[in-house]
Order: structure tokens, then C-alpha cells, then sequence
């Protein structure tokens, strides 16, 4: 899987040089509480231009789907993951007075 993220991002950084392609930490919006508790949010790969930003979280499984009461599904876990690094990013830009957008992408290798 590690290569997999590699890949995505040695991609977009040879043949997209418009966009700004890196694999950020991004930090906790908290309103306090114990940030050492929290584990790091480290994203696979992460795409901006101007005001706009994609966080990708590349996944490579066996199975992109698992089974839950007869019907396929996303695992659930990477939905909130995602989710969690697009508010906490989102909420790290709102302090600044630039215009931004911050949506988020699970990519699933086939």
C-alpha cells in the first residue's frame, strides 16, 4: 500500500508541476483537551491551487468493498477518516482571511 500512495504522489508531482502535491500532516481542531492522546493525521497525498485543496486517501485492499448485512459497502472507517481530514483542515483555514475549498477523495486501487 505504501507504494501505492508513493506512486499517486510521485505522479501528480512529475505531471501536474501546476499543482502543489505533498503528504501533510494536518493538525486537531480542538477547543482544547489532550492533543498528545490523538494519533497523527499524516494524508497520502494532498493537492492545491490557489484557494482549492483535494486530500486524497489512496486505499489498496484485497477487497474495496466489505459485506454488511448482505449489501456491499465502503468501509466505513475510511469514510470517517476522510471526513475527518477534510473538517480538520477545513477548520485550520477558516482563521485565514484567503478564500479556500477543501474537499476530499478516497481512491481505491482496482
Amino acid at each position: 500500500h505504501t507504494l501505492y500512495e508513493k506512486f499517486i504522489l510521485e505522479y501528480f508531482r512529475r505531471e501536474h508541476p501546476e499543482l502543489r502535491a505533498s503528504a501533510s500532516q494536518i493538525p486537531w481542531a480542538l477547543d482544547g483537551g489532550t492533543r498528545q492522546l490523538l494519533p497523527v493525521m499524516q494524508s497520502d497525498i494532498t493537492l492545491s491551487k490557489g484557494g482549492k485543496m483535494l486530500i486524497i486517501d489512496a486505499k489498496y485492499y484485497e477487497r474495496s468493498l466489505q459485506s454488511r448485512y448482505g449489501a456491499q459497502t465502503l468501509h466505513s472507517s475510511n469514510l470517517y477518516q476522510i471526513f475527518t481530514y477534510v473538517k480538520n483542515k477545513d477548520a485550520e483555514l477558516a482563521v485565514t482571511s484567503e478564500p479556500y475549498e477543501v474537499s476530499g477523495m478516497l481512491l481505491y486501487a482496482k
